[in-house]
């Protein structure tokens, strides 16, 4: 079945076919051009923000390779001014990525109580291993009770997320362990 066309009294009989053709490269056309309502973009400085006074800020970090299960874990703890105070990159096993995140919370948890870090804020990159212990993961529900038990025996925390940009220091501590579980 075809159509006419009219273009100021101009008609044209369009087989199908040329129809579908003129259609598709209509829809490629607005799919793949600027449109000039594009929003201009909005720039976000994305970078590591000192925590309160008298607090520290554990930043968290996990990478999973899921040939070989194994996973790097670390973690940063810096003191209002940004300075070091201790870190930990570790190697571990894990069934996915969500479980390395937790497992490098926890890591950090028990790091500082150990160390008596207290009160202090941690930032991950990983908003499902925040959701986890807001939540709940049935998964890893193990993991999960002991980040949450250890949360609680401190004064004060803090968990929130962060871009991966504003947890470098972590993400090197974890990248210099997944080096040495690649293969």
């Amino acid at each position: 079945m075809e159509k006419n066309w009219e273009f100021d009294n101009l008609s044209l009989d369009i087989p199908n076919h040329i129809k579908d053709i003129i259609k598709k490269a209509t829809e490629y056309k607005l799919l793949t051009e600027k449109s000039i309502f594009t929003p201009p973009k909005i720039l976000i400085n994305i970078a590591w923000h000192k925590p309160p006074k008298g607090w520290t800020k554990l930043n968290i970090d996990a990478s999973y390779n899921n040939v070989t299960q194994k996973c790097g874990l670390g973690g940063t703890f810096r003191n209002t001014n940004g300075h070091w105070i201790v870190g930990f990159g570790k190697s571990s096993y894990a069934s996915g990525s969500l479980e390395a995140e937790l497992k490098a919370l926890l890591e950090g948890l028990k790091m500082a109580k150990e160390w008596k870090l207290d009160p202090f804020a941690i930032e991950s990159d990983s908003v499902e291993a925040i959701q986890s212990i807001l939540q709940g993961n049935m998964l890893y529900d193990d993991i999960v009770n002991e980040c949450r038990w250890l949360m609680h025996q401190q004064k004060e925390t803090i968990l929130r997320h962060t871009f991966k940009q504003g947890n470098n220091a972590a993400h090197h501590m974890e990248k210099r362990r997944r080096k040495n579980i690649k293969a």
